[in-house]
């Protein structure tokens, strides 16, 4: 699914034309120009230099998805968030269960299904909270780049 991927230009317009403006709710931002791929940026685009493109809404480069999450599939990124983390609690739940229920199952069966639930638990964890993270972000309507740029300024 394309992230949002804006359209290189061949022509480097950047001496020709002066920078656009936009405004939003009353607030003057003007465009970014991107020397790589030779366009004025819209507000909140970003490059991604994982995948050599200007994206809008860029939230980050998922490299276990190898594709950037951007305006138009950050939806779908969230849906998988939440599906895995729902599917590790179950399979987690359904481990504890079988140990409980079946105490006197094969000792190997229930070395395995331990083994695996502890797996399960320490995945999940982590998956949960950048569930989280991700749903404070979608509330504030923030992307994960904007919410480490505001931490960094706050900081310095």
């Amino acid at each position: 699914m394309n992230p949002g991927i804006i359209a290189r230009d061949s022509v480097d317009i950047s001496g020709i034309l002066d920078a656009p403006e936009v405004i939003i709710n009353g607030t003057i931002f003007t465009s970014k120009w991107c020397h790589i791929c030779k366009i004025y940026r819209p507000p909140r685009c970003r490059h991604c230099y994982s995948c050599d493109v200007c994206v809008e809404d860029l939230d980050h480069h998922c490299f276990f998805l190898k594709k950037c999450i951007g305006k138009r599939n950050h939806r779908f990124f969230y849906t998988l968030l939440f599906s895995l983390t729902v599917y590790f609690l179950l399979m987690f739940s359904f481990c504890t269960i079988f140990l409980v229920k079946y105490p006197n199952a094969i000792f190997l069966s229930k070395i395995t299904t331990f083994i695996l639930a502890t797996i399960l638990l320490l995945a999940s964890v982590p998956l949960f909270f950048f569930f989280a993270f991700h749903t404070y972000l979608i509330a504030a309507g923030m992307t994960t780049y904007e919410q480490v740029k505001v931490k960094i300024t706050v900081v310095i």
